[in-house]
């Protein structure tokens, strides 16, 4: 106990943490809300009964399925309907978590309703970001969640134990990132040669990435390398030092992820990054923000219930050694952890309650895009446009700020060994039987009836200079890498 006096000493005295949690009650919702929304128009190309990774099928075809090792809804609602329906009702309850309409209630649905479509997903939702949502969640059930939204009279104290939890999320999101780069991407990092290609190696890249790498000196891409190891290796320990350095800790991560939101397109990773991070100041410096204490000031709080800093503090004692073991394996891969505990990790592993993180060990210094083409004679050839992913040089590389374009995130790993992924396989196997199933996954079909023959072009590509795309209107500059053997269709 005397450990949590001193870390939240000089903020004690003068201010809780009931503002703090009010407010990332309401982050959090807008996180669910634009999360359900952006998946309505994904999920049947995903995973709806014509998609690449049906889930009907999945459950149909391993009956033995239970919800505690596959937690996830669709094992009994999974027509396409029920894929949509249950978005709406996590929308729904997303926005009454938002008003302060039975919040608890909400949130629980809100956690329910999307660890289904991440257990569902499969390989569209392996994402760190979609862990760090549950896993926010998760411990958000232990905060005082009622406030209603717009004029909030009355708001009850976290346990310092619950906002110490927080704290620890944020700590282990940067520095186990950072030790995975002195693990396994030194030749990257520490040669400060990272950043020179990252932008335009992103999964997503955007128009943010494209002015930012072509437009910077070499040696603020240099700088910008330093600056990730400092904020991922000595930083994180700012957490945890008197309220000052929290602040500033705050600032630093925040900056970051306004920046790292601006130049590549990671969903809503960046806005629940900050969210999180609020649990570093307090309810104090928020008032000290004009709009804020306008809305916030004249609240009453009351300290925390005993049952908060009873069962957050047990909370506490299973989180933090499993989360450190969690990571364990990833440092140390011929490690084994001891059974009982290998066993506990596996009971909650389905549930992403706890995890690990390890942001960009590397980065891949080149980009290869495979082009789908198809042909009616085998002679004739003729791409087709994937949303979202760099094809045409001549396409602007997109912004989408809070929204996850799932497919193509995972289509940019294919030619990193995972090519025979069966997302992939299956796709190819819809251009040639039947395109119109996964219509919502492109932006161009030559061939509204299957073509006879597919092949798999592979291309490097490279941001274009701010000279070509003047003169020439690129975005993009592309060399041939390649071509694999000619796909012959069922209907050839």
């Amino acid at each position: 106990m005397k450990f949590f006096k001193t870390l939240f000493k000089k903020a004690e005295a003068n201010t809780s943490y009931a503002r703090i949690a009010f407010l990332f009650r309401i982050l959090l919702a807008i996180t669910y809300f634009t999360v359900f929304l952006s998946l309505i128009p994904q999920v049947h190309d995903l995973i709806g009964s014509t998609g690449v990774l049906p889930i009907a099928d999945a459950v149909a075809s391993n009956p033995q399925l239970t919800y505690s090792k596959f937690p996830t809804l669709h094992l009994f609602f999974n027509n396409d309907a029920a894929l949509t329906i249950l978005l709406l009702i996590g929308a729904f309850f997303s926005l009454a978590l938002l008003a302060g309409f039975y919040p608890r209630t909400s949130l629980i649905a809100c956690i329910i309703i999307f660890l289904s479509y991440v257990t569902s997903g499969r390989d569209f939702f392996t994402f760190q970001w979609d862990n760090m949502l549950l896993e926010a969640s998760f411990l958000a059930l232990f905060l005082p969640l009622a406030g209603k939204i717009k004029q909030p009279r009355m708001l009850q104290a976290p346990s310092l134990f619950v906002v110490f939890l927080f704290r620890w999320l944020l700590f282990r999101l940067y520095f186990e990132s950072g030790l995975a780069k002195i693990l396994y991407g030194k030749a990257d990092w520490f040669s400060l040669n990272a950043m020179k290609y990252y932008y335009e190696t992103a999964p997503l890249p955007s128009v943010g990435g494209w002015v930012v790498q072509q437009l910077l000196p070499a040696t603020a891409h240099q700088i910008t390398a330093v600056l990730v190891i400092v904020m991922e290796l000595i930083i994180p320990f700012f957490i945890f030092w008197p309220r000052r350095l929290r602040i500033i800790a705050f600032y630093a991560f925040a900056a970051i992820n306004v920046v790292i939101g601006v130049t590549s397109n990671y969903g809503y990773f960046n806005f629940l990054s900050i969210a999180i991070g609020i649990f570093l100041l307090d309810d104090q410096h928020l008032l000290r923000f004009a709009s804020l204490k306008r809305w916030l000031a004249h609240i009453n709080v009351k300290k925390a219930s005993r049952t908060f800093v009873v069962s957050s503090f047990i909370l506490m004692l299973f989180v933090v050694p499993f989360s450190v073991m969690e990571f364990i394996p990833f440092a140390k891969r011929d490690i084994s952890l001891p059974e009982p505990a290998a066993k506990i990790m596996s009971a909650y592993a389905p549930f992403r309650a706890v995890n690990r993180y390890h942001l960009f060990p590397g980065v891949v210094n080149e980009r290869i895009v495979i082009e789908i083409l198809g042909s009616k004679d085998g002679q004739d050839w003729k791409p087709y446009r994937l949303k979202h992913t760099p094809q045409d040089p001549e396409k602007m590389p997109p912004w989408l700020p809070m929204y996850q374009s799932r497919y193509p995130f995972s289509y940019s790993f294919l030619t990193l060994g995972r090519i025979n992924s069966a997302y992939f396989t299956n796709l190819l196997t819809k251009l040639c039987t039947s395109p119109g199933d996964i219509k919502g996954l492109l932006d161009e079909n030559p061939f509204p009836e299957p073509p006879s023959y597919l092949k798999l072009d592979l291309y490097k590509y490279m941001f274009s200079t701010p000279e070509q795309l003047r003169e020439q209107g690129l975005w993009w500059d592309r060399q041939y890498a390649g071509s694999s053997e000619i796909i012959q269709c069922a209907n050839a």
